[in-house]
């Protein structure tokens, strides 16, 4: 009963926030670049909510998901000027494209490299569409709108709570809240984007500190009510980084307010059923004491370690091994996207480790050159509210890299795209906004 309750709140929350939203961008004279990024990103967490639906193989083996992303990378790219592309700051990622087609044509796996291929190609379209909104409406504008995209699912998450509608984890029996998603992996990568958001939006404003905190103590206990490992450790990457640069660093007072917030998050923490949360922490020092094994023989790990952090560990030994025993073609360019699908059951949970095995030595290199990149234009940041929050941000998507991998998802795509088009647009001291 109460997951029919959340499903005709879902209906009616996406419809309301859609209404609302025609009024919103008339009332702002947003342009058409920004309408776009929002219809991408609203209609891909409605399709996502309902993914009973839309997960299901339709057309041509293709899923309403998958068919959603095609259409809108088709209507970006002739949306975009072609001069864009040729931007420096893209060449990097239309390298990993051009390899990731050479790959494919020389394995002969072309049709299941597809979908990959199309999201890191969105990747390119949404940071330049990005770009253009950021210039066309200013950053408040554009982040105010995305924001308000990402508000339904956070009703969802307190709705699921609410009515307690969680989905147990196949593995150890934990509680995690979606709000009706699919998995808790992408939901929570739309939770933090929407903390993401909010911040920026919070920091836009002269006495920002106390919202912030406020917002990340929110949006923090969410994440740990989603309950997917990853993420939280992740998120800690932004909140560290921001308690450093905003409080830390400063004067007596300021340490003391850190000090009094951590004691009112733990004293929250306690009215909330964090033993499922925990749970899920207690492998990781013995998980440390394996990590050197991973590049040694898959069948050499003993019962207990191949379920370690999920069994992470066990995973990319598989996948290491696996690539280390191709040949030198396959070691230089490696398998082709989505290869992995037909040798193990289970896709890496690591970008680095995928990358290697699909993409060979090139791939693993062009995209450490990317994350490269992404810092550097992190670190020529202009604008100071701005900057070690987006810091935190790309350190958190990296560590993410490590033991998941968002740019295997839509959402994840999306965030990426974010913080790379904020980076580049406030780069340039002239575009700062109180």
């Amino acid at each position: 009963m109460s997951i029919l309750i959340l499903d005709v709140i879902k209906v009616l929350t996406f419809s309301s926030f859609a209404l609302y939203s025609i009024k919103i961008i008339r009332a702002n004279n947003l342009s058409r670049a920004l309408i776009l990024v929002y219809l991408f990103i609203s209609s891909r967490l409605l399709f996502a909510s309902f993914h009973q639906l839309t997960f299901i193989p339709m057309f041509a083996g293709l899923s309403i998901n998958a068919l959603h992303s095609i259409v809108f990378s088709v209507v970006i790219f002739f949306f975009i000027p072609l001069r864009s592309f040729l931007f420096k700051s893209m060449f990097v990622f239309l390298l990993i494209i051009l390899l990731m087609l050479m790959s494919a044509v020389i394995n002969g796996v072309f049709i299941q490299s597809i979908v990959s291929i199309v999201k890191w190609f969105l990747l390119v379209e949404m940071t330049l569409l990005l770009l253009i909104s950021f210039n066309e409406n200013g950053a408040k504008k554009v982040i105010e709108l995305i924001y308000f995209a990402f508000i339904p699912p956070v009703i969802l998450l307190l709705l699921s709570v609410l009515l307690g509608v969680g989905k147990y984890n196949e593995l150890d029996g934990t509680i995690s809240y979606i709000g009706g998603f699919f998995h808790e992996a992408v939901f929570s990568v739309v939770i933090y984007t929407a903390m993401l958001l909010k911040l920026t939006l919070v920091r836009f404003g002269l006495n920002y500190k106390k919202k912030s905190s406020i917002v990340l103590m929110f949006f923090f206990i969410l994440l740990l009510f989603v309950n997917y490992r990853t993420t939280i450790l992740a998120s800690l990457m932004t909140i560290v980084v921001l308690i450093y640069s905003d409080y830390w660093k400063k004067s007596v007072i300021s340490k003391l307010s850190v000090m009094v917030a951590t004691v009112l998050m733990a004293l929250v923490l306690t009215f909330i059923n964090v033993d499922s949360v925990l749970e899920r922490f207690y492998e990781i020092p013995a998980a440390i004491t394996t990590f050197s094994e991973i590049s040694g023989e898959p069948d050499l790990f003993y019962k207990d370690e191949k379920k370690y952090l999920s069994g992470r560990l066990y995973i990319w030994s598989e996948y290491i091994n696996e690539a280390n025993g191709s040949s030198w073609v396959k070691r230089c360019i490696g398998h082709g996207m989505d290869s992995w699908k037909e040798v193990f059951p289970k896709y890496a949970h690591n970008t680095f480790v995928s990358f290697y095995y699909e993409l060979g030595w090139l791939g693993l290199a062009l995209l450490l050159w990317m994350f490269l990149k992404l810092f550097h234009y992190l670190f020529q940041i202009k604008v100071e509210n701005q900057k070690p929050l987006l810091l935190g941000a790309g350190l958190t998507f990296l560590t993410l890299n490590l033991s998941t991998m968002p740019l295997w998802q839509i959402e994840g795509v999306f965030l990426l795209a974010m913080i790379l088009s904020a980076s580049l647009y406030w780069r340039k001291p002239n575009n700062h906004e109180n």
